[in-house]
This record gives C-alpha cells, sequence and structure tokens, in this order.
C-alpha cells in the first residue's frame, strides 16, 4: 500500500467515525431538548465507558501495549456531557449562554481562565468541571475549587465518571447537589447511590442561575 493510499483510507475512517459521532450527538442533544430522556444521568451512565472498552479492544487488537486510554476516555466522555447539558441549560433557560473551553463574561478574571463549560443568565454565572476517572487529587481541588468560585460570585459543579476515594471523602460530595458520579469500585457503589444524580445537580444549577439578587 502507498502512503498515498494509506492516508486516504486512514482519513476516510476517520471521516466516517466524525460524521456518525457528530449525527449521534444532534440526535442526544435533539432528545434532551424536547425532553424525552426521562434520566439524563442513566443516559451519560450508558455511553461513559463506551470509548474505554472499544480503545481497549483496538490496542489490544494486535497484542500492543493499552496506551493512554483514559486519555481516550476522556476526550469522549466530555464530548457526550456537552451533548447532554448545554441542550438541557438551553431548554430550561432561554436564552442563557453557555460556553466550552472559555470563561463567559461577568466570572471573575481570577478564576481559572479555561473551564470544561461556562455559563451566564441573567447576570448570575456558573462553572462545569468535567472529570472522567476522578481520584483523590482532583477531588479535595474540586472541593477547593467550588468553595473558591463561591467566593467569587460564580457557582461551580463537577460531573464525574468513575470515582476513587475513601468514603469520608466521598461523603462531602452529599449534598447539596453540586456534583455526580457515574461509577465507582465495588466497595463504594452503595454510597453512591446516595449520591446526587446529574439531573439533580443541573437542576440546581438552573435554581441558582434563575435566582435574582
Amino acid at each position: 500500500m502507498t502512503p498515498e493510499a494509506a492516508r486516504n483510507r486512514y482519513e476516510g475512517a476517520w471521516r466516517s467515525f466524525a460524521k456518525d459521532l457528530n449525527q449521534l450527538q444532534k440526535e442526544l442533544s435533539a432528545a434532551v431538548a424536547e425532553g424525552k430522556v426521562p434520566s439524563l444521568h442513566e443516559l451519560l451512565q450508558s455511553l461513559a465507558w463506551v470509548p474505554y472498552v472499544e480503545a481497549k479492544k483496538l490496542f489490544n487488537a494486535r497484542d500492543k501495549t493499552s496506551g493512554n486510554i483514559g486519555s481516550v476516555t476522556g476526550l469522549f466522555f466530555e464530548l457526550m456531557v456537552c451533548s447532554i447539558v448545554a441542550p438541557f441549560l438551553a431548554r430550561e433557560l432561554p436564552g442563557v449562554e453557555v460556553a466550552y473551553n472559555r470563561r463567559v463574561g461577568g466570572i471573575d478574571p481570577s478564576l481559572p481562565r479555561d473551564p470544561d463549560i461556562s455559563v451566564r443568565f441573567g447576570g448570575r454565572t456558573a462553572v462545569i468541571e468535567i472529570k472522567v476517572s476522578p481520584k483523590k487529587r482532583s477531588l479535595e481541588e474540586a472541593l477547593e475549587r467550588r468553595k473558591t468560585h463561591l467566593e467569587h460570585g460564580t457557582a461551580y459543579y463537577l460531573v464525574g465518571g468513575g470515582v476513587s476515594a475513601n468514603r469520608e471523602l466521598l461523603t462531602a460530595f452529599a449534598a447539596p447537589a453540586w456534583a455526580c458520579f457515574m461509577t465507582a469500585p465495588d466497595s463504594n457503589v452503595e454510597l453512591l447511590k446516595g449520591l446526587p444524580k446529574l439531573d439533580a445537580v443541573l437542576q440546581n444549577a438552573v435554581e441558582y442561575l434563575r435566582a435574582r439578587g
């Protein structure tokens, strides 16, 4: 196979994949916008680990090392979260401004400049961060970031994939509904059931953004 032929095949595979994924995003967003998804949490839960499973098959197909599958999973987890969060906010808050990887206006410049999602509505602002595999350190950072953001007039929320931490730390995320996680190790499955779901976190964000004064 010539380099040109190989490139054409490779580009074709990526174009086909990107086209299918973009179509899925559009369909997910439309379903959320139309209120046709009974549970946003269950929807994201069903999608979260598909890239990990399929990438693992890809890397192991020819006895290769697994590679950095986590980075692949994180990228596509973020895409799915955005496909759900943005249309939900737009449905509940007509005219809301949603930005990705940058701050919307009104957020204190001392806060991080590139949050995964930032939102502004009616003079209020919020930040939503996405972590596919949050562990002890990133969870502790999230607790501190929430405190700092609130001190500067911006709400802070966290959408996590597979969480790994001790019970004591996880209980700090029980209330109010500002963080959610899709899965946890067997030792924390029961605790996870008592933590907020994505639906509650987003509804909390909506109520905050709607509030005045």
